[in-house]
């Protein structure tokens, strides 16, 4: 067996006892220069904006399903309403708020004269109200079948708005209109887009000749 101290190049490691060639050896421990530091900043900056994305937007693939295009459009209508739809269109989605207001009033106001009536006067509110139907009335089936009416109408016109405003969009150009109102999304909206292209890319080098047409 020839003897490993003829061999100049020769480092034994002290972690696994292997052989580890001279020139290898210092390639790995070279000190980083100016350039090595920024590009290592830019990664981390990247890998930091990239990471912190995929923790708020976990949620998001691509191509967009239904439910999230949705989403998207009403968290729009939520902060941004003013900037986005007309007039007439935020007017109808502020209707059933003032309705729903009034009947959450009249029926706070309701509440606070059976309050009165049980101070006043316990027997007569048992016997009039709490052991009358009147009482499974006041208490469930209005607040329940208000907030029933007032979700389905607002449903109802968000559907309608979506379709008006945003049904035709392509999922990339829902994307970059939401990064319109939030710049901070624009980084992530742009590394689902790319990853998404590059994964439509790899598939079409892989298919085999002649299978494109077939799709």
């Amino acid at each position: 067996m020839a003897d490993n101290n003829e061999n100049p190049s020769y480092v034994p490691s002290k972690d696994h006892g292997t052989a580890l060639p001279q020139q290898r050896r210092s390639k790995f421990l070279k000190t980083p220069d100016k350039a090595d530091y920024q590009r290592m900043t830019m990664m981390d900056f990247e890998n930091m904006q990239i990471g912190a994305g995929n923790m708020m937007f976990k949620h998001v693939e691509f191509p967009l399903t239904y439910d999230q295009r949705y989403q998207l459009f009403r968290q729009i209508l939520w902060q941004f309403s003013f900037g986005y739809i007309s007039e007439e269109d935020y007017k109808a989605i502020s209707r059933p708020k003032k309705v729903g207001f009034i009947a959450a009033s009249a029926w706070g106001v309701g509440f606070m004269g059976l309050n009165q009536m049980y101070s006043t006067n316990p027997e007569r509110f048992y016997k009039k109200f709490l052991l009358t139907p009147l009482s499974f009335i006041y208490f469930a089936v209005l607040p329940l079948g208000g907030l029933y009416l007032y979700q389905k109408r607002q449903s109802q016109t968000y559907a309608a708005m979506y379709t008006k405003y945003v049904g035709k969009l392509t999922d990339e150009e829902l994307l970059e209109l939401d990064a319109k109102f939030q710049p901070n999304r624009k980084v992530v909206y742009q590394y689902i887009i790319k990853r998404h292209k590059e994964q439509q890319q790899r598939l079409q080098e892989a298919l085999p000749i002649g299978s494109e047409s077939e799709l």
